[in-house]
C-alpha cells in the first residue's frame, strides 16, 4: 500500500471503476449474450461455468487469471479464514451493525448504494447476497486450485460493473462527476468489512490477537486485489489500514440523505427479520455504540453520550449479548442456512 496517498491521487482513483469488468459488461449487455451473463452469475461452481455454454470474451474472463498474487501468503490466509469460521456469528453481526452503517457514512458512496438498492428494490435480498459472498470466500478451500472463492470474486466484479453501467443513467450519479463504485469507494468498503469489524470486536467482548488481526487484513488485501482494486489501496496490516481508513473517512464522511435512508432500511430489516424483543429495542443504540458518535451522527442516529442511559447500557453488551445474538452456530450450520435462504430467494 502507498502510505503517502494524497488527495490528488485519491481523487484520480474516484474516476476509475474496474476497467476489465466494465469493458466486458459494456460489450455484452448490448448483445444476445446478455442472458448468458446472467446465467454465469447464477453458477455455483466452476463445473457449472464450464457447461454453461458461454462464449468469449465472457468465458475467457471467468477462466483466466484465477491465481493468487505473488505476495500472498497462503498460511496467513488460512489463519484469517479459520478466525472467521471460529467466530462466524460475531463477524456476521459486525457486517450489519458496523460494516454497512460505516459504508453509509461516506456521502458520495452512499448515493451509489442508495440507487443500487432502488434498482434492486429488495434490501433483504441484497443483504443476504452480501452475507453469502463473505461466507463463500471464507470456506477452507476457497482460494486453492479451482476454489469457488475465485468464482465468487469474478461474479462480484461483474455485478459491480453492471451497477456502474445502469447507474450512469441516473442524474444524481452524473452530478458527482466520478465513477460510481470507484476504486476509493471499493477500498473503503473492504476496510469496513475487515478493519472496522476487527476494531469493533472488543466492544462485544471478543479479543483478536494482533497477529490474527494482521492475518485477516492480509487476507482482505488479497481479496481486494482479486476484485481489481489497485495495489496502492491494499492495506496488508492493521497499521496500514488505520492510515487508509483515516484518510478516506476524513475525505468522504459527511451527513447525507441517502445514508440515513439506507440506515433506516437496515434497521427495518433487523426489526422485521429478527423478531427478538431485545433486538427491536436495542438496535439503534447498539449501532450507535458500535460505530461511534461520528459515524452515528452522519447516518442520522442520535449521538451516543455519557448522558444517554441506553448508551451507557451498551457498555455492558458483552454481558448480555446472548440476549441479542442468535444461538451459537457452527460455520457449517451458517453455510447451510444461507444456502437454504438463497434457494427460497431464487424461487421467489
Amino acid at each position: 500500500m502507498n502510505m503517502t496517498l494524497d488527495d490528488k491521487r485519491l481523487d484520480a482513483f474516484r474516476l476509475t471503476g474496474d476497467p476489465e469488468a466494465d469493458k466486458l459488461v459494456e460489450t455484452i449487455l448490448g448483445t444476445d449474450q446478455k442472458q448468458k451473463l446472467y446465467m454465469a452469475l447464477r453458477c455455483k461452481s466452476w463445473e457449472e461455468i464450464k457447461t454453461s455454454d458461454i462464449d468469449d470474451p465472457l468465458n475467457d474472463y471467468f477462466m483466466i487469471g484465477n491465481v493468487l498474487p505473488d505476495w500472498a501468503y497462503e498460511e496467513e490466509m488460512e489463519k484469517a479464514t479459520a478466525l472467521f469460521r471460529s467466530n462466524g456469528n460475531e463477524f456476521l453481526f459486525m457486517l450489519g451493525i458496523v460494516s454497512l452503517p460505516y459504508c453509509y457514512a461516506a456521502a458520495k458512496g452512499a448515493i451509489s448504494l442508495y440507487y443500487t438498492e432502488k434498482i434492486r428494490k429488495n434490501t433483504d435480498a441484497r443483504l443476504l447476497e452480501t452475507t453469502a459472498f463473505i461466507v463463500e470466500i471464507m470456506k477452507p478451500d476457497a482460494f486453492r486450485k479451482n476454489g469457488t472463492g475465485f468464482l465468487a470474486l469474478k461474479q462480484l466484479r461483474i455485478r459491480h460493473a453492471m451497477a456502474r453501467y445502469y447507474l450512469k443513467n441516473i442524474n444524481a450519479i452524473n452530478e458527482l462527476n466520478e465513477k460510481p463504485i470507484n476504486q476509493e469507494d471499493m477500498a473503503g468498503t473492504n476496510l469496513a468489512f475487515a478493519y472496522m469489524a476487527i476494531r469493533a470486536m472488543p466492544k462485544i467482548g471478543v479479543r483478536i490477537p494482533k497477529d490474527s488481526a494482521n492475518s485477516y487484513m492480509h487476507f482482505w488485501a488479497v481479496v481486494s486485489h482479486l476484485m481489481g482494486i489497485e495495489e496502492e489501496l491494499l492495506p496488508k496490516t492493521m497499521i496500514e489500514a488505520f492510515h487508509l481508513e483515516k484518510k478516506i473517512s476524513e475525505r468522504q464522511f459527511r451527513s447525507n440523505r441517502e445514508g440515513k435512508e439506507l440506515t433506516k432500511q437496515l434497521i427495518g430489516h433487523y426489526k422485521t427479520n429478527i423478531p427478538n424483543i431485545a433486538t427491536v429495542q436495542l438496535i439503534r443504540p447498539m449501532i450507535r455504540y458500535m460505530v461511534g458518535d461520528k459515524v452515528a451522527g452522519t447516518i442520522g442516529l442520535k449521538n451516543n453520550t455519557l448522558c444517554d442511559p441506553m448508551g451507557r447500557l451498551m457498555g455492558l453488551l458483552p454481558l448480555f449479548k446472548r440476549l441479542v445474538f442468535p444461538p451459537f452456530q457452527s460455520f457449517e450450520s451458517i453455510v447451510k442456512q444461507i444456502e437454504a435462504r438463497l434457494q427460497i430467494l431464487a424461487k421467489a
